[in-house]
């Protein structure tokens, strides 16, 4: 009997171990952040590395800004100057500075929303490109739903206060992840000072960027800070490091600085670089009117991307290329592409080169009819073989 009560106690005991234990591991394994709601994603693939209340619905500040600089920059004409309207700059919080009377344009004013943040300068946007605030709140939430936001909505260009003004953790790294497709963007929102022009007439003027982090923590690339008293400290932001790209928002964090760096850490240990071998093998491409019938294509070198190994087995590579060219056709020319895609969205493009020069021929004009026959012929015969390759 005795044995037996010895015997359940060390069971006890051992349960109870084992549990800290546990639990021990899993806190130093699990960021401990101030935010509200917060997530880490993979910017290549859109995966979740971690979140905290990922999907509840929260007020976001001028992160808005982030929806309005994306949509102003696929304007035409985004560096064409305009008068900004004399209604639309006087708002409360933050300012590029803008004057009744100036001149701008939709760059400048990207900037002036990225940069200080300027609730003038998203207002002057949403007037010109809609008309109006309210009109350019339909176009923002039509374009949040496009691009998935299915957990948004937008009732002004700049994230000043409003109930129905709202998104979520989840939501704003899908939309940083889109805004990084956009060069312009990616120029902007990874400068942390800049020198424009505006006024009237324009003249240069340096603008500094609100996001610490550009010059606190070395992976940094870009981001956008936002605050309001409701909504406390916001902010979306992205990474890279040793090829990997992580997107990081947190909304209402005290420590929102802090926070991104304990999560970009935490990204960043849990990504790591895998390799890409691209290899297409011995691919040559039938050419018309060159000194030779075909030509080869340079082997593409390997790359290396930040991706999750689940996500890494799941890739599907699609090679792209014509079937003949005309000649002449340089060394080094890009004739094509290996794809790289998952569940259909494209996740690297890795150019392919020609790997010769192949000169056009010049021939006898009475001699020329039946030597391009004859090319093409060999051509289309080139074409089948290349074809038979990729489906073999």
């Amino acid at each position: 009997m005795k044995e037996k009560i010895f015997s359940t106690l060390l069971l006890f005991l051992f349960m109870i171990y084992s549990n800290f234990f546990i639990d021990k591991v899993y806190a130093i394994d699990i960021p401990n952040i101030s935010a509200k709601s917060s997530i880490v994603i993979e910017a290549r693939t859109g995966r979740v590395i971690y979140d905290k209340n990922m999907d509840e619905k929260l007020p976001m500040a001028s992160t808005t800004k982030i929806l309005t600089t994306l949509i102003a920059l696929e304007q035409e004409n985004i560096e064409e100057y305009f008068i900004v309207d004399s209604q639309a700059i006087k708002t409360e919080g933050s300012s590029m500075g803008l004057l009744d009377g100036d001149f701008v344009n939709l760059i400048s004013l990207s900037y002036g929303m990225m940069l200080p943040s300027g609730n003038d300068a998203a207002n002057v946007v949403a007037v010109k490109i809609s008309g109006s605030i309210e009109k350019f709140a339909d176009t923002m939430n039509l374009y949040a739903e496009k691009i998935g936001m299915k957990s948004s909505n937008f009732t002004n260009p700049s994230g000043l206060h409003d109930e129905n003004h709202y998104s979520t953790a989840y939501d704003m790294a899908i939309l940083m992840k889109h805004a990084m497709k956009n060069t312009d963007f990616v120029d902007i929102t990874s400068k942390y000072k800049s020198t424009i022009k505006y006024g009237n007439p324009p003249y240069s003027r340096t603008l500094t960027n609100h996001n610490r982090l550009l010059n606190t923590y070395d992976w940094i690339v870009g981001g956008k800070t936002g605050f309001t008293t409701p909504a406390g400290r916001c902010l979306v932001s992205i990474g890279y490091k040793d090829d990997t790209a992580l997107i990081a928002v947190t909304l209402d964090a005290k420590e929102d600085w802090n926070d991104h760096k304990i999560l970009y850490d935490y990204g960043f240990e849990k990504i790591k670089p895998i390799e890409l071998s691209p290899d297409i093998g011995e691919t040559s491409i039938a050419i018309v009117n060159g000194n030779k019938s075909e030509f080869s294509i340079s082997n593409p070198s390997s790359i290396s991307i930040g991706i999750h190994p689940d996500d890494f087995q799941n890739l599907k590579k699609q090679i792209n290329f014509k079937h003949f060219y005309y000649a002449p056709v340089m060394k080094n020319d890009i004739i094509g592409e290996v794809i790289y895609t998952l569940d259909k969205n494209v996740i690297v493009k890795i150019p392919l080169f020609a790997g010769e020069t192949i000169d056009r021929l010049d021939i006898i004009e009475d001699e020329k009819e039946e030597n391009i026959f004859s090319q093409l012929f060999d051509s289309i015969k080139n074409m089948f073989k290349n074809i038979s390759k990729i489906f073999s």
